[in-house]
């Protein structure tokens, strides 16, 4: 999860800076740096369909938002319910995104 986030940020902070974002994007006062954003605002800002532009992603916009809203699932009930066991579609779910997200890195486009 840690690094699937790290190359969500790493996207993000390579297209916009955090003061576009959160001039565009509707996100809480409470958050002021690329730190504080949650995964749901990531969800938001490659819904915009401007800084979705700005990423250059040749994939399925709505795939892959809807691929990052099963790991934002996964992440909230691994982390906010001590009980939760993920089960092995869940822990394949996170793989392949951390893989994914790997290759769209942009210190790997070249």
């Amino acid at each position: 999860l840690e690094q699937i986030e790290a190359d969500i940020r790493a996207i993000l902070e390579s297209v916009a800076s955090f003061d576009e974002i959160h001039a565009q994007l509707p996100l809480p006062k409470n958050r002021t740096c690329f730190a504080d954003l949650r995964f749901s605002d990531y969800i938001k800002f490659f819904e915009n369909y401007d800084f979705w532009e700005r990423t250059r992603l040749t994939i399925d916009r709505p795939f892959f938002t809807e691929r990052l809203d099963a790991v934002r699932k996964i992440r909230n009930s691994i982390m906010h319910f001590k009980v939760f066991k993920p089960e092995k579609t869940d822990l394949d779910e996170l793989q392949s995104m951390k893989e994914f997200l790997a290759l769209l890195r942009p210190d790997q486009q070249d």
